[in-house]
């Protein structure tokens, strides 16, 4: 008997511990969202990685999940991305400070929000980053009038919303729908932002439309095959009633060449 009892306070013990060492764990560890992307640390990455950039007051902050930080934002005005409402929550592992108003690069996931970069906005329009990390990317931008202007003069970048993007599952609506169908070659490796990319690449040909200049057509449907870097593609685009170039289609606008969709487009130009 006593030995049942030993083993049962020797199992509850180890239990205990195990469960300390999971809160700790917990309490510890940044929840990151789950959204596919990869970036570097320049501007014009952050832009490609943002779903919106916004102008807020932190209101309050309070503890919130593991070790994030829940910034509430009131007076939230949109510069760039998908518009947001003007009173929103988001997390953050940092903490900025009550009262104070920020220019903010927001991620979503799922329901959540998270703060990617956080620059001050002091009383004179200059913005003030929020870590050295920031300042390295605003790389001389230093009042929100310049930041703006950046945005006017780069907004190939901005990403397509999911609803002007449509799915084509034939290649003849493609041929009809495209404003450009071009070929292009891929000049670096591409940068994953959702289900599009973005990638410095050369025009080779055009065989609808004009030829479009470097400050858009930024972001492509991104290709099966991700190892880009050298090879030629045929590309289908349209563009918005804001002038920007996007893609025509999520799954079939950026194809390889020898794909089955491209060689009849190929044929179709001859």
């Amino acid at each position: 008997m006593k030995n049942i009892l030993k083993i049962t306070a020797l199992l509850a013990a180890v239990f205990l511990l195990i469960t300390a060492v999971f809160i700790t764990y917990s309490m510890n560890t940044k929840f990151e969202p789950d959204a596919e992307y990869t970036a570097d640390n320049t501007l014009d990455s952050a832009l490609v990685f943002s779903d919106s950039i916004i102008i807020a007051k932190v209101d309050d902050v309070l503890p919130g999940r593991y070790s994030n930080n829940i910034h509430q934002l009131t007076g939230a005005q949109t510069i760039w991305g998908v518009q947001m409402e003007e009173s929103i929550s988001a997390y953050d592992g940092r903490k900025l400070e009550k009262g104070k108003t920020y220019m903010l690069f927001l991620w979503e996931s799922t329901e959540y929000y998270y703060i990617d970069r956080a620059f001050e906005l002091d009383s004179t329009g200059r913005l003030i980053p929020f870590t050295a990390d920031d300042g390295i990317l605003l790389n001389g931008i230093d009042t929100l009038d310049e930041f703006k202007a950046y945005l006017s003069a780069n907004i190939g970048l901005l990403r397509p919303a999911p609803k002007s993007v449509p799915t084509y599952m034939h290649i003849d609506a493609q041929l009809e729908s495209a404003d450009i169908i071009a070929k292009i070659r891929f000049t670096d490796k591409i940068l994953k932002a959702g289900s599009f990319c973005i990638s410095p690449y050369e025009i080779v040909e055009v065989y609808r439309g004009e030829k479009w200049s470097e400050n858009v057509g930024r972001h492509l449907s991104r290709p099966k095959n991700e190892e880009v870097i050298g090879n030629e593609y045929i590309i289908f685009m349209k563009w918005l009633d804001d002038g920007r170039l996007v893609p025509l289609s999520c799954n079939h606008s950026t194809l390889a060449m020898g794909d089955e969709w491209a060689e009849i487009t190929l044929e179709y130009f001859k």
